[in-house]
Order: structure tokens, then C-alpha cells, then sequence
């Protein structure tokens, strides 16, 4: 797998996202809001465990010119699993929900 990365604003501006694709279609993505906390986080079935989820992370946290990208208290429970193998700090969860 040899993933193609863009980054880009949406939602008038207040929002970014990393996006992966594999040529022909969209494999992941990672979308934060104007306070560097991540919204959605999203990896393929097909390409989960390969380190594309690990990497969306590290190019979303390169464009924030020294601001610390956070999880949101609202996650799956893949994506507590996630954060807990990357040993990215994170806030208690309110809201942990079945994928």
C-alpha cells in the first residue's frame, strides 16, 4: 500500500482534514475542528492495521504550527483501542459508543 495524502478546510474554513486515498478511492481520514480536537478519525476496513490511522494522526499534528491535536470525549471503542497502541494522551471519554 503506497497511500496518496491531501490536506484541506471545510465547513467554511473551521474545520480541516487529512485525507488518504489508494488511486481510486478515499482508504481514511482524520478531521479536526479550529481547537485541534479531532472529530473523526476513519480507516478502510480492508487497510486498518497497516499503520494508515497512525500516519493520518502524525500529518494532521505537522500542520498545527505547536497546537497539541487532542481526541474528542465522544469515541468508538476501535478508536480508544487506537489511541491506547499510540500512546496518544487523551481526555476521559463521556461518550464511548460500539463501531
Amino acid at each position: 500500500m503506497n497511500p496518496t495524502f491531501s490536506v484541506g478546510r471545510y465547513c467554511g474554513m473551521t474545520r480541516m482534514s487529512v485525507r488518504a486515498s489508494d488511486g481510486t478511492a478515499e482508504i481514511g481520514h482524520l478531521d479536526w475542528n479550529v481547537s485541534a480536537v479531532a472529530i473523526s478519525l476513519y480507516v478502510a476496513p480492508a487497510h486498518r492495521r497497516q499503520g494508515l490511522g497512525a500516519e493520518l494522526w502524525r500529518r494532521a499534528a505537522d500542520t498545527l504550527d505547536g497546537a497539541i491535536l487532542t481526541p474528542s470525549y465522544a469515541r468508538t471503542v476501535l478508536g480508544e483501542l487506537f489511541f491506547l497502541s499510540q500512546r496518544v494522551e487523551r481526555p476521559a471519554w463521556s461518550y464511548l459508543s460500539l463501531p
